[in-house]
């Protein structure tokens, strides 16, 4: 047979290549005679976040890791699951970076520079913790230091394409802390506790150095047990020093049971989280200015008539403002003064100076710009017109503030009402410059003043500054006006140098005195300062240790507190208290 496909003329003369037999042209249902394999095994490829994962546990080791997971684990059941806030939080969250940064930073790639100064706020808060232990600053530390550390970290480990404080980091958050972690549970536990192979020929598998750590652990508990018990029998110096250790701890049967419960919680999350932060996954969620634009819903023509129609109102508003408030030359009804007038619509101001900020953050996000991805310019005056008015109803808010604290005194929600309306003038600031600057990236700028100023409010004594204020207005009024003890009684233990002031002080009378010493025990024995009950090494703070030394200097035990003696002063000043 002729091969040379050569058909004459100037053709030339092909000569095919031998080919491989799985390469030869199908001629029936066999290649040549012979059934090639199947390549197609049917398993599905793993997701991106698995393959992820599965390089990060490959290039961890596992020793170290359990071992630190654990001691964290025992950390967070002495210090968050007991309820103590105090300097036991400052000591976790710092265990947290120091035990945990090792190993999400493994992989050498570079961390941006926000990470970096997001751990600024986030140690002033942590330092918090062991300074003062009110229930405000419990809260708002405990929120504030866990959004700036899941962004700081998501940031840190590379698991986010999008900007500091943006929706895009927000979504990686959720899905870095609140998706993939339960994903990877499996994957971890299995390289925790999977056997490997010896590297020495026709060695045996052997278990990882994980799991013998675990084990020896377990086995090791009722051998520490044994041996102090005959040690204790033994010597009773020694039996002296170990039950002193044991009050120290507060160990009990239901405290051991409690630690390891939530170890073992602890170690299940914190683990395959630290596995997802390593693997720095990212997916790509970064839109371009077109399908942004398209995706937009809302038009910028409807958008601009309701805008023009609210502005009506608001000017109407304004005008209010200008003849009762800013200029005292109105009449106001009778039977009302200024201090009334300021106080019943504050906090309804409030509300429509928060509501008005996030519509025209909405209306800069979701309403269609035009060619030059601008907004069009009637919508920016439109908006720049509002920002004026909510700027003129921030000032009003400020006086009405200034003039309520100025008749009834501080409080703490008046001190979180001021902080709240420098915070949301900031954020007209930078909305204006939005608006006018449509390319601006202002969502850095204030999620970063947010930062700030939740580090500042964390380390600012509001309590001591609250009880100070009331209690030298008191001083400057010769002692004339009466002083709200019962608001000074839901103080936090910050407020007790201050109380002692009030104590202390030749210019109190008697009453004044004893009332003063009768709050200091009841806010003593509500933050559980007596019998003892300070001596929980997890909820020292600073602002306790102060409140125990006043409590010693002037010899005040519980049977001062108010119920103990019998006093009915608090009835009959209960109309006077004002939130």
């Amino acid at each position: 047979m002729n091969n040379n496909f050569n058909t004459g003329g100037n053709q030339p003369n092909y000569q095919p290549q031998q080919q491989h037999p799985y390469q030869q042209p199908y001629q029936g249902a066999y290649y040549g005679g012979y059934m090639p394999p199947n390549y197609n095994t049917g398993y599905p490829k793993k997701p991106p976040y698995a393959e992820a994962a599965d390089n990060a546990l490959n290039n961890m080791k596992i020793a170290p890791f359990v071992l630190v997971s654990v001691i964290f684990g025992l950390l967070c059941s002495r210090s968050f699951f007991s309820g103590e806030t105090g300097i036991g939080m400052t000591v976790l969250g710092t265990a947290f970076y120091v035990l945990f940064c090792p190993f999400i930073l493994g992989r050498g790639k570079k961390i941006p520079l926000s990470a970096w100064l997001l751990l600024i706020p986030e140690a002033v808060i942590l330092l918090s913790f062991s300074l003062y232990s009110g229930v405000m600053y419990t809260f708002l530390s405990l929120l504030a230091v866990f959004a700036i550390a899941v962004c700081q970290t998501t940031l840190m480990a590379g698991c986010t394409t999008g900007r500091p404080f943006s929706l895009a980091l927000i979504s990686d958050v959720c899905s870095t802390y609140l998706a993939y972690p339960f994903v990877n549970i499996g994957r971890t536990c299995a390289a925790v506790f999977s056997s490997k192979k010896s590297k020495a020929p026709g060695g045996k598998k052997e278990m990882t150095a994980g799991s013998k750590i675990i084990i020896g652990l377990v086995i090791s508990i009722p051998v520490v047990l044994i041996l102090l018990c005959i040690f204790a029998s033994a010597d009773e110096m020694f039996a002296r020093l170990i039950s002193d250790i044991i009050k120290a701890l507060n160990l009990s049967l239901s405290q051991i049971i409690h630690d390891i419960f939530f170890t073992v919680i602890t170690m299940l999350y914190i683990m395959p989280l630290v596995v997802t932060l390593r693997a720095g996954y990212a997916k790509s969620n970064q839109k371009n200015d077109r399908e942004l634009n398209a995706s937009r819903p809302l038009d910028a023509v409807i958008v601009t008539t309701v805008l023009f129609a609210a502005g009506l109102i608001y000017l109407l508003f304004v005008g209010v403002q200008f003849r009762y408030l800013f200029f005292v030359g109105g009449n106001l009804p009778a039977g009302t003064s200024y201090a009334e007038y300021c106080r019943s619509g504050f906090f309804e101001l409030v509300f429509v100076i928060v509501l008005t900020t996030l519509v025209i953050a909405l209306t800069c996000m979701f309403t269609r710009h035009n060619a030059n991805d601008r907004l069009p310019v009637y919508t920016q005056c439109a908006l720049l017109l509002i920002t004026l008015f909510n700027f003129i109803m921030i000032i009003s808010a400020s006086l009405r503030l200034y003039i309520y604290i100025d008749v009834y005194n501080l409080t703490v929600s008046r001190i979180n009402a001021g902080i709240l309306i420098i915070f949301m003038a900031i954020c007209m600031v930078f909305t204006a410059l939005k608006i006018l600057f449509g390319k601006l990236k202002v969502s850095a700028f204030i999620g970063g003043a947010a930062a700030i100023m939740l580090a500042l409010y964390s380390i600012a004594d509001i309590d001591g500054c609250v009880a100070k204020y009331n209690i030298d207005q008191y001083f400057a009024s010769n002692c004339k006006e009466e002083i709200d003890v019962i608001y000074l009684s839901d103080l936090s233990v910050a407020a007790v140098p201050q109380l002692e002031r009030l104590m202390t002080s030749d210019l109190t009378d008697s009453v004044t005195k004893k009332k003063a010493r009768t709050v200091i025990a009841d806010i003593a024995n509500t933050a559980n300062l007596f019998e003892g009950d300070n001596n929980h090494i997890a909820r020292w703070s600073f602002d306790r240790q102060k409140a125990v030394n006043v409590l010693e200097k002037h010899g005040i035990t519980e049977n001062d507190t108010s119920w103990n003696n019998g006093y009915d002063y608090w009835e009959d000043e209960w109309d006077n208290y004002y939130y």
